[in-house]
């Protein structure tokens, strides 16, 4: 027998084994039992929500989704809507989805969330436009005031369109 196939003998050997092994460790994750995760309903925040253009009132009692007429450069529009009094669960946080924008979230006049988008514009629209924020809302805040202050800075298809609330 050359060296050669001895070489390839091993590599052989080698690899059958790590297959068996690799069999082995399927066949006993199989086994393995995992906890349910504590997952709560998803729940739609449906408002009713106010709707205001730099502090003018453009809607009362609007249900979103709901797309403001634009142009939107250089304009603020606040959502705001009365919390429930009592949260659906503990530890809830909001799902808020914006379309090429900067968002402030406020609890009566409390920030709780700020993320700012580009000051110039936005270069390129990004995958859609959408970016989703997640807020957290202690137990606290039951029963106040949720502003969403939606900054623009550019004008474009995707701008405008304030998405339901999760």
């Amino acid at each position: 027998m050359s060296a050669t196939s001895a070489e390839h003998q091993i590599q052989r050997i080698l690899v059958v084994l790590a297959l068996i092994a690799l069999a082995f460790a399927f066949h006993f994750d199989s086994f393995l039992q995992m906890d349910e995760l504590l997952n709560e309903p998803v729940t739609e925040w449906e408002g009713p929500w106010t709707i205001a253009e730099d502090g003018k009132i453009i809607t009362k009692e609007a249900k979103l989704p709901y797309t403001i007429d634009g142009p939107y450069l250089g304009k603020t529009f606040t959502v705001s809507m009365r919390l429930p009094k009592a949260f659906p669960n503990h530890h809830t946080a909001i799902a808020v989805d914006t379309s090429m924008c900067s968002l402030l979230a406020k609890v009566d006049d409390e920030l709780i969330y700020s993320f700012t988008g580009p000051q110039n514009g936005w270069k390129r629209p990004v995958y859609g436009g959408a970016t989703t924020h997640f807020i957290r809302l202690d137990d606290r805040y039951e029963g106040k005031e949720l502003s969403l202050i939606f900054s623009y800075s550019s004008n474009n298809a995707f701008a405008g369109h304030i998405r339901p609330v999760l």
